[in-house]
């Protein structure tokens, strides 16, 4: 209790009061809509009455008036908030350890780290918009994480076990509002196989979410050994440019030259590269080896052992872009559709 009930601007379950409108007590802001608690009713509309149309959308908390809690409508109800901010304050100190696990979505993995990497503050501010109402912009994508407010990933149907709440929630929520830019159905943090990880995804990821310059998706010519190709690469790593690789999937069984018990055979996956190209040997035909370091799956020290024939055949396409300044790039907009 306060000592002055007018000095105070908080009522029931911490909600601010709006005084000024209907005198004191009369109003509390909920976020999304006004309450009136003399009537236990709302003045607008519920943000999600399409999906409970059994209740009133005016009704407070579904008419449990004394042991109901009034949710602010958009909120991941089914994601611990603590746990959340714990994982996304690890990210912002390592980038590398964003992980997508098996949920099929390398390229958003990859693309969130270089967020991670160039603007932190614009990353946990965003993230933390996005968990506590539902919605956020940065630069000039606007997530729509549809109906994965409601879904629990701690489900069968979710790929990432209950550790990667925050890291589900990212990239979940930036492959959703693609399935909604490319009409493609709600599909509960499981990726479409026509939008998740190709080349245009992560041109076009560079572009709206990172806004770096001088965007290009390269498809390497093969008539080029697989030693020329990288070193085109990394001389473009050391001159400023982020790159992202697009590999076969069969080329991530050298994944920290070959760790046990590893196996990739299907598809693609797409990796950032990390620099540190280096000879290592040959192989047992006398052709030449590369290693490289790369960020994947969360590991904090990954790299790839490849020979010159697996990169010439192996590697699909490489998307490059340039960060820009901070004090050009307009990192969000507190303005959300």
């Amino acid at each position: 209790r306060h000592q002055d009930s007018k000095e105070y601007r908080y009522g029931f379950q911490g909600q601010e009061k709006d005084d000024e409108l209907k005198g004191e007590g009369n109003s509390m802001n909920y976020t999304f809509r006004m309450h009136d608690p003399r009537i236990g009713r709302f003045f607008a509309l519920d943000p999600l009455a399409n999906k409970f149309s059994w209740n009133s959308p005016f009704a407070f908390s579904e008419n449990r008036i004394m042991d109901g809690v009034e949710l602010e409508g958009l909120e991941f109800v089914n994601l611990d908030k603590k746990a959340f901010v714990k994982r996304v304050n690890d990210l912002k100190q390592n980038p590398l350890l964003i992980d997508q696990d098996k949920s099929g979505t390398c390229v958003l993995a990859a693309v969130t780290y270089l967020w991670i990497k160039h603007d932190k503050e614009g990353f946990v501010d965003t993230m933390m918009k996005l968990y506590d109402t539902g919605k956020a912009k940065y630069n000039q994508f606007v997530f729509h994480p549809g109906d994965l407010q409601d879904f629990d990933p701690k489900e069968d149907a979710s790929s990432h076990e209950k550790k990667y709440s925050a890291d589900w929630l990212i990239l979940s929520s930036i492959q959703q509002t693609i399935n909604s830019q490319t009409d493609q159905p709600d599909y509960h943090g499981k990726p479409n196989e026509y939008t998740a990880n190709t080349s245009i995804t992560t041109n076009y990821l560079m572009r709206r979410l990172l806004n770096f310059s001088d965007v290009k998706t390269i498809k390497p010519n093969e008539k080029n050994t697989g030693e020329f190709t990288m070193s085109q690469i990394d001389k473009k790593y050391k001159s400023g440019f982020e790159i992202i690789l697009s590999f076969r999937a069969t080329a991530m069984n050298k994944y920290n030259n070959g760790s046990p018990g590893f196996t990739e055979t299907d598809g693609n996956h797409a990796i950032s590269y990390l620099g540190g190209l280096k000879p290592a040997g040959t192989d047992k035909f006398g052709g030449k080896m590369f290693t490289f370091n790369i960020q994947t799956w969360g590991d904090k020290t990954a790299t790839l052992t490849l020979s010159e024939n697996s990169i010439r055949y192996l590697l699909n396409s490489y998307t490059q872009g340039k960060p820009k300044d901070k004090n050009e790039n307009n990192k969000k907009d507190e303005d959300c559709p």
